[in-house]
């Protein structure tokens, strides 16, 4: 990560770590549902206030930030939580971030499943046509 995007990312979960910024200048939105046996709550802020970033003029087009925090609780009661940061230069309500961000998991889930199962980071050809052909395969 680059000093700049450091700095940035240290600034925006800065941001999300007050509360009063939670819960006056955020949307919100949550859900909740079952995956692989657990239950998961995912929930999403986004802000369009950029005041608190000290650096974020140093980014071309940027109007929002979002925080995601999600919550796998398992049948045995233990629970485990992942809080990630973005920004962004689209203007969309929250309940459209988190449409965004969950189909993003879903590409890159396919993206590994490409790699580990079949190999392709590690195919080394050079040619188009022929790395088209094998990606077909």
């Amino acid at each position: 990560m680059k000093a700049n995007q450091k700095t940035l990312y240290t600034n925006v979960s800065l941001c999300f770590a007050d509360p009063t910024f939670l819960t006056t200048k955020c949307q919100y939105f949550k859900t909740m549902q079952k995956a692989r046996g657990n239950m998961e709550q995912r929930e999403y802020w986004q802000s369009r206030d950029l005041s608190c970033l000290s650096t974020w003029d140093n980014w071309v087009d940027l109007r929002t930030i979002v925080m995601t925090k999600n919550t796998l609780i398992k049948p045995d009661g233990t629970t485990s939580v992942q809080v990630r940061y973005f920004v962004s230069s689209l203007s969309l309500g929250v309940k459209e971030v988190a449409r965004v961000v969950c189909g993003h998991w879903l590409v890159e889930l396919a993206h590994w499943y490409l790699d580990v199962m079949f190999g392709e980071d590690a195919n080394r050809a050079l040619d188009r046509v022929v790395a088209f052909n094998l990606n077909i395969l």
